[in-house]
């Protein structure tokens, strides 16, 4: 459908598209998440990102990077106070105690708070 290639990459849901696609069509039919979530235009094969955005409730925000893709993604999930998908928990959850220290609180997996603690102490 469109071109659209959808899966979890690194536990963080993004689509991949292929870079003719046209954008407008694509948000009118899109019609399978309510979450915000990354699409990346390019080459999946060769990880070769041409543009980067995230669609949220039928709205596309274009972004400079998938780095800037990912933060506006997580902020969004943060503003609105929703809840993760559960293919992705890990990966978000991550990213909101290391990156973002938020959540302290919450329990994360045995994993998650392992690599979470590694990330913070080499980063001190």
């Amino acid at each position: 459908m469109y071109g659209l290639n959808y899966y979890y990459f690194y536990k963080l849901n993004l689509f991949w598209l292929q870079p003719q696609l046209n954008m407008e069509e694509f948000r009118k039919n899109e019609t399978l998440q309510s979450q915000p979530f990354v699409i990346l235009k390019g080459c999946k094969a060769t990880f070769q990102i041409q543009e980067s955005f995230v669609m949220f409730e039928r709205r596309i925000i274009k972004c400079h990077s998938l780095m800037q893709a990912v933060d506006v993604c997580f902020k969004l999930y943060f503003i609105f106070s929703l809840q993760f998908p559960n293919e992705c928990l890990s990966a978000w959850t991550f990213l909101s105690h290391a990156i973002y220290g938020l959540e302290a609180g919450k329990r994360m997996t045995p994993t998650v708070s392992k690599f979470a603690s590694e990330v913070v102490a080499n980063n001190q």
